[in-house]
């Protein structure tokens, strides 16, 4: 399995490099409006399915007690995280490149 990590830059010079009629400038524009639109709907309790790749969704996660790297006990707070569920076609395809590697 590849180490490599794809990062925003990555996606914009993809897009950039598929679809030459386009400036960077206006693939960057376009990755970070599609971004913004993902993170405001999560973030207003919106679930956010995009097909064939999987949905998000804000979870609350409520306080509990946690142990401290020192050893000792402390509460966290209640607090929101993002959950992400693969779709069917996406674990597939992962597990599928999975096996190809040897792993």
């Amino acid at each position: 399995m590849s180490k490599s990590t794809t990062i925003k830059k990555d996606i914009v010079e993809r897009i950039y490099e598929k679809h030459g009629g386009i400036s960077r400038d206006e693939a960057s524009g376009y990755v970070t409006e599609i971004l913004n639109i993902l993170g405001s709907a999560i973030q207003g309790s919106e679930k956010v399915t995009i097909k064939d790749f999987g949905s998000f969704r804000a979870m609350k996660v409520g306080a509990r007690r946690i142990k401290m790297p020192d050893g000792h006990w402390t509460r966290s707070l209640d607090h929101m995280r993002v959950q992400f569920k693969p779709s069917p076609k996406l674990k597939l395809l992962v597990n599928q490149s999975g096996e190809s590697d040897g792993t």
